[in-house]
């Protein structure tokens, strides 16, 4: 259910992290049991890194995005692999926000 869309294209992602929906309980709740609708997306071409930092999340949400969408497999023993499809919400940490989320890539890293 948190992969189906709405007419806009928006995965229940999507929306709990819009102002009008904004609930951290239930984004952490989808993250957990479907953590592929951080790669999603919408309609307006937005994944849900962007939809959380323009609409101001808390550095909990954002964090919780930025670990669920690694590029790499954390549990990887002999060498780093590779996560197809995932990595779009570093891209736009790294690259679109002016530096305003270092303190998430630096928690992270």
């Amino acid at each position: 259910a948190a992969l189906n869309t709405n007419s806009a294209s928006q995965n229940a992602l999507h929306l709990a992290l819009s102002n009008e929906y904004y609930d951290a309980a239930v984004i952490l709740s989808i993250l957990k049991s479907s953590p592929t609708t951080a790669t999603a997306v919408d309609g307006k071409g937005m994944i849900p890194i962007q939809v959380a930092c323009l609409n101001s999340a808390q550095h909990e949400i954002i964090l919780a995005i930025a670990i669920v969408d690694l590029p790499i497999d954390l549990g990887a023993k002999e060498e780093a692999i590779m996560r197809e499809g995932f990595g779009g919400s570093w891209w736009y940490l790294l690259c679109e926000t002016d530096d305003l989320y270092v303190d998430v890539i630096t928690e992270v890293l």
